[in-house]
């Protein structure tokens, strides 16, 4: 499940970035509208309301809600896997933000954004040069709810690069941070213990890892409700750690709960949800039913490829986010 463990910390920590530290609620009824849309997973609705917010020249907004809303919106196509769009999204919010120094928090942000979408794509070495950069500025605004995101965000890359030493620094300064910040939210608790409980299946701890993962659960349903994207994920990441611990009968069913409520939330043009086929797939062939799984993974595996190709694989960052 390393493949699914790797792609839904990506997408969680998207999905969650876009209502840290911008606070958008006091500007505009449509954007808290649309914040709470996407909080509860109605990413199609929100994107409805914030597209035309976003390129309308006429919006009364000030630069720093333009370039938020951006960012926004970028969080919100890459958890629908609209990458293409994700990526323009962020690089506005990138371009408009780093011209006005009353922002550097927003920026690093839509910065932590931009890194996200590209490890999403697989880039991990441009992910960390940006998320390093926006460290930087975190470091620079003494911002420990900032430093505490950001170090959770490099402690996934360090693990997808196989570097435990690293991942556990960068897990040890979240949690650290954690403890001096001011308006951290449930999003970010859920995440650290998500990151946590990878690291502890990494180091085949599964009984480790099951409580951490049982912790960010709690902490999505808290946030999002019991039937939301977040609260799947986890449920997948907790069937790992079941399976780890010999518990293959609620591994299957965390399995296909998660399945099922991607499918309601996502639709099936969603990596989310065929990824989770993918290990409905690999469970059954460990149940010796290879016919069923064969069947599983083949529609899995073309619908993924599908989704790849139109989802801009080869996105590439372009100049116009950093003059």
């Amino acid at each position: 499940m390393k493949l699914f463990r790797a792609k839904a910390m990506i997408l969680i920590l998207a999905a969650c970035h876009g209502a840290h530290a911008q606070n958008p609620v006091d500007e505009s009824d449509a954007i808290r509208r649309a914040t709470a849309l996407k909080v509860h997973g109605d990413f199609a609705g929100a994107i409805a309301i914030l597209a035309p917010i976003a390129a309308s020249p006429s919006t009364g907004l000030s630069d720093e809600m333009k370039g938020v809303v951006w960012s926004l919106l970028g969080s919100t196509y890459q958890i629908s896997d609209n990458f293409g769009r994700a990526q323009y999204c962020y690089e506005r919010a990138i371009t408009v933000l780093q011209q006005l120094p009353s922002a550097q928090t927003e920026l690093a942000s839509a910065i932590n954004g931009l890194g996200s979408l590209e490890e999403t794509l697989g880039q991990s070495t441009e992910s960390e040069r940006l998320r390093k950069r926006a460290e930087k500025i975190y470091e620079m605004l003494d911002d420990h709810a900032g430093m505490a995101r950001i170090s959770t965000s490099l402690a996934i890359i360090a693990l997808r690069n196989n570097d435990r030493s690293a991942a556990r620094a960068y897990l040890a300064r979240a949690l650290q941070e954690s403890r001096l910040a001011h308006g951290l939210e449930e999003d970010d608790f859920a995440s650290m213990s998500s990151v946590q409980g990878w690291l502890a299946l990494n180091e085949k701890k599964p009984q480790l890892a099951l409580s951490f993962f049982e912790d960010a659960i709690a902490h999505w349903t808290r946030r999002h409700g019991a039937n939301s994207c977040q609260v799947a994920t986890g449920m997948v990441l907790r069937a790992e750690a079941r399976e780890g611990n010999g518990d293959f009968t609620d591994a299957s069913t965390d399995i296909q709960q998660a399945e099922n409520i991607f499918l309601n939330v996502l639709g099936r043009n969603s990596t989310l949800y065929w990824n989770t086929v993918l290990q409905e797939a690999a469970l059954l062939k460990r149940e010796g039913r290879r016919r069923d799984s064969w069947f599983l993974e083949k529609s899995a595996t073309s619908a993924l490829g599908n989704i790849e190709r139109q989802g801009c694989v080869n996105c590439t960052i372009t100049a116009e986010a950093f003059r």
